[in-house]
């Protein structure tokens, strides 16, 4: 009886223990079939759940761009081929010791949620929108700049520009110029009850401007006085941008002159002409600006910083040389050492604020202190001239394009490279 008590435990033994083998061996199977071997990539393997994960991020990023669905063979052939490389550089820049540190990838993250207008939190959840998560991000975007420091190390500081180079692009290529575009600013004098008081108005202010007072200085009067509407600055436009009633008047203006008053069912138009681009041309306002910079910190905070500044611009008032100030003290390293001195610049080169602070003064003005990202600035006005850069400019996006052309044929060739050295195994023919 107790042989047949233990003979009973003992197959009870061996049916739990092969139980356990069954249940082992079909979840083993099933984790093999969830995430299996796709590819070989020298050490490396692309599993199946990689694969997934790139088709899933593929669709979505097709779908709000509002792109054609590719077929699902092709998409899925391109997200193997691009995990491939993206394994190939990992261990390119592995084998020469290229790395990111976390403190370079937060930065990154940081900059991207800046110029979003996005905080940490609400660029998380734009990213979780994608279908992807924090971590899964923060891996790609590693990879991208892993990338790119490879890319510079291996591609970029190889490539050299001639020349040579741009004049046989410029000659290949003669419209890289492009079409004519015009810059202007405007102001309307609407009218009123009496027709005749806006067009007595509209005169007395072209006189001015014709007679010497800076173009933005009426401007900045108008809006302070509110006589009238002010529509300043209309920026870049060809001419389909601009109307018929304008346009053979700015065709016959010379960069910087003002139009005589332009009369529409609207009220009185004043046109200024502020650069003029395309076929060769880049005619265009420049503004010969110094600056001082104070940043505030632990010890100086921004009130203080700004306190500073307006003592600064009551002592350079009294004849102190602005100069020498910001040789002494100016944050800004590089100007410090000129004096402030930042040279001519055009529309756009500054800070938004810098900018608007810039329209309203005259030569030898110098501004309230003006905040920006970076600091806090007193920005002095020393020169303006209207200057042709067209150029200077037309040969530098020529080198852009011969650069992007030398640059696509060497990565191009390097990655052909990468893959022609490489062990690459398909496990699973599709």
């Amino acid at each position: 009886m107790k042989r047949q008590s233990l003979l009973l435990h003992y197959f009870f033994f061996l049916i739990i223990i092969l139980f356990l083998e069954q249940a082992l061996f079909s979840a083993s199977s099933l984790a093999k079939e969830i995430d299996r071997v796709y590819v070989i990539v020298n050490s490396d393997v692309i599993t199946q759940s990689e694969i997934d994960r790139e088709l899933y991020v593929a669709k979505n990023q097709q779908r709000s761009n509002g792109e054609l669905a590719l077929p699902v063979k092709k998409l899925k052939k391109m997200v193997i081929e691009n995990l491939i490389l993206k394994k190939l550089q990992y261990q390119k820049a592995e084998s020469i010791e290229i790395d990111v540190s976390e403190n370079e990838l937060m930065s990154a993250i940081i900059e991207i949620a800046t110029k979003n207008n996005l905080s940490m939190l609400g660029l998380r959840e734009e990213i979780e929108q994608t279908g992807l998560s924090y971590s899964e991000y923060k891996q790609d975007l590693h990879h991208q700049l892993l990338v790119q420091k490879l890319v510079a190390q291996e591609i970029n500081r190889h490539i050299r520009i001639s020349e040579a180079d741009i004049d046989e692009y410029l000659e290949k290529n003669p419209n890289t110029t492009g079409r004519l575009e015009y810059n202007l600013s405007h102001i309307l004098i609407s009218f009123e009850a009496n027709n005749e008081r806006a067009r007595s108005l509209a005169e007395e202010l072209y006189q001015r401007i014709a007679s010497g007072t800076y173009f933005n200085l009426v401007v900045r009067e108008i809006a302070e006085n509110r006589k009238t509407n002010v529509n300043s600055n209309l920026g870049w436009r060809n001419s389909d941008q601009i109307p018929d009633l304008f346009l053979d008047v700015v065709r016959q203006m010379e960069v910087g002159e003002v139009s005589v008053p332009i009369r529409s069912k609207n009220g009185f138009h004043i046109l200024r002409l502020n650069g003029k681009r395309g076929e060769g041309v880049y005619i265009i306002d420049q503004n010969r600006v110094r600056h001082i910079l104070l940043i505030a910190d632990q010890i100086t905070d921004e009130s203080r910083a700004a306190e500073n500044l307006m003592r600064i611009r009551k002592r350079i008032q009294a004849g102190e040389k602005f100069s020498d100030i910001a040789k002494r003290q100016s944050a800004d390293l590089v100007s410090r050492v000129l004096g402030g001195d930042l040279g001519w610049l055009t529309p756009g080169d500054l800070e938004p604020e810098l900018e608007s602070a810039l329209l309203s003064l005259s030569i030898g003005e110098i501004s309230m202190p003006v905040q920006t990202k970076l600091g806090y600035h007193l920005i002095q006005l020393t020169d303006r001239r209207t200057h042709d850069i067209g150029h200077g400019l037309i040969r530098e996006k020529a080198k852009l394009a011969v650069r992007s052309e030398k640059f696509n044929k060497k990565y191009r060739e390097w990655t052909t490279q990468l893959i022609s050295k490489a062990w690459i195994d398909y496990r699973v023919i599709e």
